[in-house]
């Protein structure tokens, strides 16, 4: 499996470079490859000239071209890449703008090597699979805002 990293923090590169050791390790019966990119523009004009990765992992915000724009770009190009948001922003902006470009995955930078991979399993098997923190907080403010908008009953029903 080739996989195509995204992220313009060095340090990200670097852990994310560790979980797909330990990647490799679980899955020794897999050959995995892994390319980083620091940018949304770096990552779009290698698509365009060299094909695609059978997984790409980005990030949201980077300079140049950030990951949502580098989404749909590359979405446009290949309709059926299979993306993962590794992101340090589980705000809800974010995560419906990267499901509305095309992603099939989203994580937070602080999640463990057991989701990432539970991740890039999924995700490269053709499934979805989403941050169960990020699902959280998407349903709790879903809630916060439902009892902050009174509910009107209509109890005058005529015909």
């Amino acid at each position: 499996m080739q996989i195509a990293l995204c992220d313009d923090e060095i340090t990200n590169h670097e852990k994310t470079r560790e979980l797909i050791r330990q990647y490799k390790q679980i899955h020794s019966d897999r050959t995995l490859s892994l390319s980083s990119f620091a940018s949304g523009k770096e990552l779009i004009n290698h698509v365009d000239e060299h094909g695609g990765f059978d997984l790409y992992i980005l990030d949201c915000i980077m300079p140049e071209m950030n990951g949502i724009d580098a989404t749909i770009e590359a979405m446009k190009m290949k309709p059926n890449l299979k993306i993962i948001v590794l992101s340090m922003y589980g705000d809800e902006q974010y995560y419906y703008k990267m499901i509305d470009a095309g992603a099939k995955g989203f994580l937070l930078k602080n999640s463990g090597i057991d989701k990432v991979v539970t991740a890039i399993q999924k995700v490269a098997e053709g499934e979805s699979f989403f941050s169960e923190e990020l699902l959280v907080n998407i349903l709790n403010n879903m809630r916060d805002n439902k009892s902050e908008t009174p509910e009107t009953v209509d109890n005058d029903i005529s015909e």
